[in-house]
């Protein structure tokens, strides 16, 4: 496929995949490329050009059958973006680059034992120039993971190793460069007639931040025709990236300085879900209830001028999501609401920063033949910037429309216009309590994208 659009919105992709015997295979390469927007609305002393992005991305799958009941599978993905930055006194530039490769062996060992086994690779590179200076930074994470899964005369039990090795090299000296964590996991479902039941343990063994044991129990019926009720409690852990804890110093001038906070904590949670849903196959909703409390919760920023993560000591998230899909003849009506109160118990139940306690969104498709007609309304309640909800975000509307013409079997043709009544507004903000006067990220205005699509069938 490929396709252009506003901003010189270039984007070129091809896949190709087949089998051959017993080898399967796929392929593919993506190309995209824009002018785009300047980051941050004007201000005196910034660089206020276009700040353009190029990406290329490859993936690759092969997969090879042994004999019945074993394969082996090698997967690969590789990308590499650039791109321009706003500077105070100059322009700069960010160049990021990701390679992943994972072998995997999955084996049916006897008619109650499926085991997989993989080893995988990540590998994230990112040089970037600024006000602020060079910083280059290489981080490789490296994991062994050997799930199985056992049938039982009663339900299925699922008993999983994982272990992660990272290791980070940068410009910027980091007291810790590397770190393991040995991962456990115990798990066992059942399924009896209307019933379903899952409880699950892991226990996590942090070289950096110790040990820390999680786990989840659910319970679902089947009632009355199409009904489905479900009731889940898990608790969780996060360990702080390399980046939350040493990502190096930035000066961005007028903006502020950003550097990453050694000292934060791991996050943990307690959540609680009920969820109420209804499939009759055309029509499909569901009503969610849920509740996170949050301990350390690592926010990646606080909205000061001079930033960086932080652990807010204790969160609550209350909310309620609805969610409907349903087909009418020619038309496809999807819709989601989200209502919570996302509040830092900690901080006099301010609102976490940069969350809507309401957003949603709807689409609604048409088809005549080959012909579908799309148009879509998103929609978010006003947010703050900061944890000390001194700089407001507000909320917006925005209407897109999309559409597709089917040609022939192998050619479509593609367009959307997103932002078609072109809002003006802001996801995040360079304001702060010491600069409040500081402007927003910019958002595009209204633009439109087409593109054409081949898809053979050799």
């Amino acid at each position: 496929s490929a396709g252009y659009g506003s901003f010189n919105t270039r984007k070129a992709s091809t896949n190709i995949s087949g089998t051959l015997n017993e080898t399967s295979y796929s392929i593919g390469v993506t190309s995209v490329a824009s002018d785009g927007i300047s980051a941050v609305k004007a201000l005196a002393g910034l660089d206020a050009d276009k700040d353009s992005y190029r990406n290329m991305s490859l993936n690759a799958n092969l997969r090879q059958k042994i004999i019945e009941g074993h394969e082996v599978s090698f997967q690969a993905y590789a990308n590499e973006g650039h791109i321009n930055l706003d500077g105070n006194n100059f322009p700069g530039y960010q160049k990021n680059r990701q390679q992943i490769f994972a072998l995997i062996s999955k084996n049916t060992l006897t008619d109650f034992w499926l085991s997989n086994f993989k080893l995988g690779q990540s590998v994230d590179i990112a040089n970037a120039v600024g006000d602020y200076g060079i910083s280059n930074t290489r981080s490789t994470q490296n994991q062994i993971y050997w799930q199985n899964e056992l049938k039982l005369p009663l339900g299925n039990l699922l008993l999983a190793y994982d272990r992660i090795e990272d290791k980070i090299n940068s410009t910027t000296e980091y007291s810790v460069k590397n770190r393991i964590n040995n991962g456990y996991v115990a798990s066992y479902q059942v399924n009896q007639n209307n019933h379903t039941f899952n409880i699950s343990l892991r226990e996590d063994n942090n070289s950096q931040f110790g040990d820390h044991t999680t786990g989840n129990v659910n319970y679902a019926l089947n009632f009355a025709d199409f009904w489905r009720i479900s009731g889940s409690y898990g608790t969780s852990f996060r360990a702080p990236t390399f980046n939350d804890l040493y990502w190096p110093y930035q000066d961005f001038g007028a903006w502020g300085t950003f550097a990453g906070n050694p000292n934060l904590q791991p996050e943990t949670a307690r959540n609680k879900e009920i969820i109420l849903a209804y499939d009759q196959g055309h029509h499909r909703l569901s009503a969610t209830v849920f509740e996170n409390k949050i301990k350390n919760l690592i926010a990646g920023t606080q909205g000061l001028f001079n930033d960086s993560p932080i652990n807010v000591g204790s969160a609550k998230i209350l909310g309620l999501t609805l969610a409907y899909e349903g087909w009418f003849a020619n038309y496809h009506l999807r819709a989601n609401a989200d209502f919570q109160d996302p509040k830092n118990e900690d901080g006099g139940n301010k609102v976490l920063a940069r969350r809507a306690k309401q957003h949603g969104a709807i689409w609604l498709g048409q088809s005549w033949g080959d012909i579908e007609i799309g148009s879509e309304l998103i929609a978010s309640g006003k947010r703050f910037n900061d944890a000390e909800n001194t700089i407001p975000l507000a909320g917006y509307a925005l209407v897109n429309v999309t559409a597709k013409y089917k040609i022939n079997s192998e050619w479509s043709a593609n367009a959307r216009i997103n932002n078609l009544l072109d809002k003006d507004y802001a996801l995040s903000s360079t304001a702060s309590s010491w600069a409040p006067s500081n402007p927003a990220y910019n958002t595009p205005g209204t633009n439109i994208f087409v593109s054409m699509t081949y898809s053979p069938n050799f």
